[in-house]
């Protein structure tokens, strides 16, 4: 079977999909249509689409996207849900994971990392063009200064945050997921590689944080190298207008430029949150864990609870 078909055939499968839960909104069908769509490899996930021989199968694997992918790479630093501890064989990016603390690496270098995004990216932000504040020495008379970070196009929520078993296997199966969808895995972040200088780009901090939620990406433009389109959420106020123009350059021909893979990859998240509206239900769980010290003992936590636990109970 050709691409196409595989692809026609998970179409047909999703359109048949029949809600499981009918008292809240089961977004699995817009879920899935929308990773069928964005997704790199549109041929992989459309053979995982079909395979699913039940309406449980496909809501299950929709909730493996949304805690494999979805959820890491939209909360840097934040409440990435913990995944149910998996009884099978450890897997082969189980026992890489084992073999060394990759996030304790990474750590080390962020601040060697975050100097060389700097030089590379002239201290500016790459989208704004404004000069960091730390080096407005160098500004022109008027000329505006804003505070500026180096940002991870793939996050460090991916890794695991220490060697504990759970953390493994949450990262592990996040790494599964991610190769899934995009042939992104392990091996382009082993040791400290996620630090490396074409996985980061510097941005001013409004637009550090709309990128990490997912509300603004890059759009590659075809036939030009390093060459994107500067995409946004109608509703997120950058400064920026929608589908500028964005030319990635540097004047040390001796370190790398964002890579565009893993843009792609961030940009495909992006149009899949979006076009899904995951983006209110995760963020609602999240704030709600946040704001929920203890369960209510009039039940009233109780749908919450079972959102969160259904966002973690994936496998």
């Amino acid at each position: 079977m050709s691409d196409q078909a595989n692809i026609q055939a998970a179409e047909a499968r999703i359109q048949h999909y029949v809600p499981i839960n009918t008292k809240t909104e089961d977004k699995t069908a817009r879920l899935l249509f929308a990773i069928l769509e964005h997704a790199p490899r549109r041929a992989l996930v459309a053979q995982e689409i079909s395979s699913c021989g039940t309406d449980a199968q496909l809501k299950k694997l929709a909730d493996r996207y949304i805690n494999g992918l979805i959820v890491p790479m939209r909360t840097n630093g934040g409440k990435t849900p913990a995944f149910s501890l998996h009884t099978s064989l450890a897997s082969a990016t189980e026992n890489e994971l084992h073999n060394e603390n990759i996030f304790e690496a990474a750590k080390k270098k962020q601040n060697y990392t975050k100097s060389r995004a700097f030089l590379r990216d002239g201290n500016r932000c790459v989208v704004t063009k404004l000069l960091d504040e730390q080096f407005e020495v160098q500004a022109q008379a008027g000329e505006e200064c804003v505070k500026t970070i180096a940002t991870h196009i793939m996050p460090l929520s991916l890794l695991p945050s220490n060697t504990s078993g759970a953390e493994i296997v949450r990262s592990s199966r996040i790494f599964e997921v991610l190769d899934r969808f995009s042939g992104v895995g392990l091996d382009n972040f082993n040791g400290d590689k996620i630090n490396s200088l074409d996985n980061v780009i510097t941005l001013k901090m409004d637009l550090h944080a709309f990128f990490e939620d997912l509300a603004i990406w890059f759009e590659a433009v075809q036939g030009e190298e390093n060459a994107y389109l500067f995409r946004k959420l109608p509703n997120k106020y950058t400064g920026v207008a929608d589908r500028t123009k964005i030319v990635f350059t540097t004047d040390r021909p001796d370190v790398p430029l964002p890579n565009p893979h893993y843009l792609a990859v961030h940009a495909a998240c992006a149009k899949v949150v979006h076009a899904s509206g995951v983006a209110e239900v995760i963020d609602k769980v999240l704030r709600g864990l946040e704001d929920l010290p203890v369960l209510s003992n009039d039940g009233s936590s109780s749908d919450l609870l079972r959102a969160a636990l259904a966002m973690v109970a994936v496998y």
